[in-house]
């Protein structure tokens, strides 16, 4: 108090509240002028000096205004400076303390010469000396990027449709949390309104993971507009909840004291059978003692006051704290509510503290909060206070090396060639528990004798340890476990370790705990890890894809200091089974350069493949480093799943297997659709064109072929052969006389279409795609010339009508009559069938053999089954955009389904169907050109259409006129 006594005798008597900020380097603070020079000097020159840093001074004046203008004299101030813009910059903050003077009781108030408030004629006591000012809070209320809501329900306020919510904003990102109590349920729409109750924004949500695990709704509006910036910070903004009823609860967005060091919160729900109030509590500790922890709670409440409550309000407060062994403290307060908001939240805070037990309840979850009216004591609201509502991630990338480490340290220990790397993440819910998992590499649970989270002192008074049981399974571990309020507030202080200890070292792997905000790239709740044999430095990874298709990514990295840019690159590659092929290789996208240990950012309009390929755990993120010292660590990406929107129609495994399909944009280009489509993928990864056959490898004695992208196999048919004892050679499917076995099986035949090989003197029906062997023709190579020569089976003719002609069995080679089937189908040895010698290797097929497989007439064309063609439209010629297929005798015609771009400028071809986005600038002259004209062209149509209503009016009118 010293500085303080020897300035006020300087300044003379206090009667008026100022702050000075002296955070300022060579900057001016006055004092007035009556101070001599001997006196300034005298007093710079104290060792306390400058240690004024927002220290309340009073001193005289006759305007309240403003700060008094007698304070102008210049004296320099040395001490800490704050750099704006390379000006040094100083502030003095004032408040005109009027609007807290009370109000007097008589009808004509005086005010007296150097007073602020007026006073009854004859008051001797002076209500300026009872104002007091918390220019602090009121500086942390409104520079604050925090914010609050209680969301209730104005059409039913006697239920328990509640929920509250917290909000963040930074960098033009307004990121909310949301907790709702369990009669309201999950909400469906999350709305933002302005101040006359308009829906300026709406969000879907959905469930993620988070959401299952904390029952937090967590989600952000990205690039906040200025003009609703601007309501946010005058309070002007609310929020509002739909559930999947249609019920809705609403509340005013505001800052509130207590929320930028908020730890803990509580949703308190009207008590048991009284159906009124509802209220939120920002809990805020300090827990610098280590017997006790000072408590203040800020409340934000409504309906939980009385009909007649409105100033002057006392409310009860009661808090229970339950321990581990049952035993009950109850700390009873009470509350004084100057005046209560009407149709809105009404604040109030207590300061309390809390023993170590009661901050260990309160940390555990196990303290609960009771707040009601005095006059009504049945207004009132409960619940149980647990980790704060804020949407909170906390991770830890575990290392042999400390964050901190210097660059030499970390050089020399990669020489040690230590592999063995991990990662934590932890997951705070609303209950007090605190879920855990940890994934370490290269380290077998066996060597592990111990997990523990500490603070890192070095002392062992100031230790603190948390110790966790786990057991690993494949490197992994998890589970949940309950801290004191005490250890909490130090997690979100960032002032916690997490370590591992093996049987050779008790730090073997340790890692900081860093809390961070949910994001969209943090949604999977899967981090990453980043590294390399090669290098101790590595990291830790947050991504994923959102509905817009966008790639976000958060990473952190642990090592030197680099002064040098680091690039950070996206890379993927096929899929195992399809390396060697070459077909579609590997792709890499640069994704940006930063310096330092943090980077984060989004990256749009990715290829198509890529996303493919990212959905399947294909793609890994690789950051490279060049100076001093130069490292290359990677990351492989899994668990992360793309919107089916923002995948390819093509399932991967045939989209790698049709190079330029996509083109460098992503996007598909219809000209090689067809005939990539056409093609088969077989086992091995083998490609066959279309129409290909090939004996089959994946079972024994089939033939298969390609037909338009699908792949069919047959058994193998074998001709009838005419001997008592056949055998079947090792490696053939079908049996021969004994006396017709080759003595050389290096000699035989091959035809053209067939890339089978046939042994001299064998004989086989024929494969003819897409109906399957021929049983009604054979071939054979003769075993002299190794000419092939096939015969077709010879059908009698028939004398009965058409009509009455059948075919007994499918597999049957000819028609028999339905009146007489004796009428033999087999082999007549007396007939010549030399001179039937086919060599198409199959008879051609009637219209009626294609109907009867399936086949469909289509406008006088008659089709095969399964037969795919675009229709001819006059006088446009064949539709390419529409596709017929034949099935079953059924034709069925689809135009092609376009993919949803996400571009602003589109496209499309000649000869296309869908468009694609603008690739230069020419295209997107050309797309704003169209869309100027389909401007145009709607603006006609709403014309004409205007025209002719009103020429109908008139008609009607005179039709009227006329009756």
């Amino acid at each position: 108090m010293q500085p303080f006594r020897e300035l006020q005798s300087l300044l003379g008597p206090p009667k008026f509240e100022c702050e000075y900020v002296l955070d300022c380097g060579p900057e001016k603070l006055s004092l007035p002028p009556k101070v001599s020079q001997e006196k300034r000097r005298h007093f710079l020159h104290k060792p306390w000096g400058f240690e004024l840093l927002a220290l309340l001074l009073k001193y005289g004046s006759r305007s309240t205004e403003q700060c008094p203008s007698e304070l102008c004299h210049e004296i320099p101030c040395p001490n800490d400076q704050i750099h704006k813009k390379r000006r040094i910059v100083g502030r003095v903050r004032c408040k005109n303390i009027r609007a807290e003077c009370p109000s007097p009781t008589c009808g004509s108030p005086v005010l007296l010469p150097g007073r602020c408030c007026k006073v009854c004629p004859g008051q001797e006591n002076n209500p300026d000396e009872k104002i007091s000012v918390d220019l602090a809070r009121e500086e942390e209320e409104k520079n604050s990027r925090h914010y609050g809501s209680l969301l209730t329900s104005e059409s039913m306020p006697k239920t328990s449709l509640v929920a509250t919510g917290r909000f963040y904003f930074r960098k033009k990102t307004l990121s909310y949390s949301f907790v709702t109590g369990q009669e309201f349920g999950h909400p469906k729409f999350i709305s933002f309104l302005d101040e006359n109750g308009n829906i300026v924004e709406e969000f879907l949500t959905q469930t993620n993971e988070f959401h299952n695990i904390t029952g937090k709704i967590c989600g952000s509006w990205n690039r906040l507009p200025r003009r609703y910036r601007r309501q946010l910070r005058k309070d002007l903004l609310f929020a509002q909840l739909t559930n999947a009823e249609g019920a809705t609860i609403s509340g005013r967005i505001g800052k509130h004291f207590g929320l930028s060091s908020e730890y803990f919160s509580g949703l308190l729900l009207p008590i048991s059978g009284s159906g009124f109030g509802s209220a939120t509590a920002i809990v805020s500790t300090d827990s610098t003692s280590s017997t006790a922890g000072g408590v203040h709670i800020m409340i934000l409440m409504k309906d939980v006051f009385g009909p007649t409550d409105d100033q002057d309000v006392t409310l009860d407060v009661k808090l229970e704290a339950v321990m581990d062994n049952g035993e009950r403290r109850i700390i009873e307060d009470t509350l004084r509510v100057p005046k209560v908001v009407p149709k809105d939240a009404t604040t109030s805070d207590l300061k309390t503290g809390f023993d170590v037990l009661e901050m260990d309840a309160l940390g555990r979850g196990n303290l609960k909060m009771t707040v009601s009216s005095r006059n009504f004591p049945h207004y009132g609201v409960e619940g149980y206070l647990g980790s704060r509502f804020s949407c909170d991630l906390v991770d830890s990338i575990l290392s042999p090396v400390d964050e901190d480490s210097e660059l030499d340290e970390i050089a020399a220990m990669d020489h040690q060639n230590s592999p063995q790397r991990g990662l934590a993440w932890l997951v705070p819910k609303t209950n007090g528990e605190l879920d855990y998992h940890i994934q370490i590499e290269d380290l077998s649970s066996n060597e592990i004798t111990a997990l523990q989270i500490d603070n890192g002192k070095m002392s062992r008074r100031l230790l603190m340890t948390i110790p966790l049981k786990a057991t690993f399974n494949g490197g992994e571990a998890s589970g949940s476990i309950r801290i004191s309020a005490k250890e909490m507030e130090q997690l979100f202080k960032d002032n916690l370790f997490l370590n591992v200890a093996t049987l050779a070292n008790e730090r073997a792997l340790r890692g900081k705990l860093t809390i961070q905000m949910m994001s969209e790239a943090t949604e999977t709740i899967r981090p990453i890890l980043l590294k390399s044999n090669l290098s101790l430095v590595s990291g830790i990874a947050w991504t994923s894809i959102n509905a817009h298709c966008r790639l976000n990514y958060e990473m952190r990295l642990i090592g030197p200091e680099r002064k040098t840019e680091s690039t950070l690159t996206l890379k993927d590659f096929p899929m195992k089974n399809l390396k060697n092929l070459a077909m579609m290789p590997g792709r890499q996208l640069a994704l940006q350069t930063f310096r330092g240990p943090t980077v984060s950012g989004h990256q749009d309009n990715l290829h198509k493949l890529s996303v493919a390929r990212l959905d399947g755990g294909d793609a890994s993120f690789v950051i490279r480093h060049e100076g001093h010292y130069e490292f290359e660590i990677e990351g492989r990406i899994k668990d992360v799943q793309a919107p089916p929107d923002c995948l390819p129609r093509y399932v991967r495994n045939e989209l790698e297997l049709m190079p330029g399909f996509l083109s460098d944009l992503g996007e598909e280009r219809p000209e090689v659709e067809k005939e990539l489509a056409a093609r088969c993928l077989y086992e091995g990864g083998i490609i066959y064109e279309d129409g290909a056959q090939w004996p089959a490898s994946h079972t024994n004695c089939h033939m298969c072929f390609c037909q338009r992208g699908k792949v069919n196999c047959d058994p193998v048919v074998c001709p009838k052969i005419e001997c008592s004892r056949p055998i079947i050679h090792k490696g053939a499917c079908c049996p021969v006389c004994q006396e017709e076995v080759p003595i050389d099986r290096s000699r035989g035949c091959q035809i053209e279409g067939d890339d089978q090989f046939h042994v001299a003197g064998s004989r086989w029906h024929p494969y003819i795609p897409p109906s399957g062997f021929s049983r009604c023709a054979t071939c054979e190579c003769h075993a002299d010339t190794l000419e092939v020569k096939c015969t077709h089976e010879h059908c009698p003719k028939l004398d009965c009508p058409k009509d009455d002609q059948v075919r007994e069995d499918t597999l049957a080679c000819c028609k028999t009559c339905q009146e007489d089937n004796s009428t033999s189908t087999f082999y007549d040895p007396s007939i010549d069938y030399d001179q039937k010698t086919q060599q198409d290797m199959g008879r051609e097929f009637t219209d009626e053999d294609i109907l009867d497989m399936g086949g469909c007439n289509w406008k006088g064309e008659v089709r095969t089954n399964g037969e795919s063609w675009h229709p001819h439209i006059l006088p446009f010629g064949e539709y390419t955009c529409v596709t017929c297929t034949c099935k079953e005798g059924k034709t069925k015609c689809q135009r092609k389904s376009c993919v949803k771009l996400n571009c602003i400028h589109k496209v499309t071809d000649p000869n296309g169907c869908c468009p694609r986005c603008a690739a230069n600038s020419s295209e997107v002259k050309e797309a704003k050109r169209h869309r100027r004209q389909q401007k145009l062209k709607k603006l006609r149509r709403m014309r004409q259409k205007i025209r002719e209503q009103k020429r109908l009016l008139v008609r009607q009118q005179k039709a009227g006129s006329q009756d």
